[in-house]
């Protein structure tokens, strides 16, 4: 091989040991640009090849995500909170069933409201951790509280409740 096709492509061999594919050739240390020269390329080619592998990865990931956002965009509000009735959807059980289990859970509470009733609201320990919010809300005259799930939380009652019923 001449210094001129150092490092290309060559066409296919007919030598028997070599076989009939495509293969490359590395420069010799023999070549004019020395051994420090292929040592420092071989060295750019692992780390080129290192990061398409991690390129790999990250996409592989993504990939995989992409159905959980689906779900979280179909289901959460501009402020990206998902309600109890949106997250008993997702898990195909009533609203009333799932908040009894999150109290069960120790994950919500029961709290008397005004007109007599009670409603299951999260625990404090449970909106410090950042898995549910409270929010004031008013409607015809009347103003109650309503619990939302955070990202975080509502991935915390799927995860729980498919546990719970496997």
């Amino acid at each position: 091989m001449s210094e001129e096709n150092s490092g290309r492509f060559e066409e296919p061999s007919t030598n028997p040991q070599v076989g009939s594919s495509w293969h490359a050739t590395l420069p010799s240390a023999s070549t004019s640009r020395g051994g420090d020269a292929v040592a420092s390329e071989i060295e750019v080619v692992r780390r080129y090849l290192a990061a398409l592998e991690r390129e790999q990865v990250l996409s592989n990931e993504l990939e995989s995500a992409k159905p959980k956002a689906d779900m979280w965009e179909a289901c959460a509000d501009a402020e990206g909170l998902v309600g109890m009735t949106e997250l008993a959807d997702i898990l195909h059980v009533d609203v009333r069933r799932l908040t009894s289990w999150l109290v069960e859970e120790k994950l919500f509470r029961k709290y008397p409201s005004r007109n007599g009733s009670r409603r299951h609201l999260p625990r404090k320990s449970a909106q410090d951790a950042g898995y549910f919010v409270v929010k004031i809300e008013s409607k015809n005259g009347w103003t109650f509280s309503v619990a939302y799930a955070t990202p975080s939380g509502a991935q915390l009652v799927i995860d729980r409740w498919r546990r719970s019923a496997a």
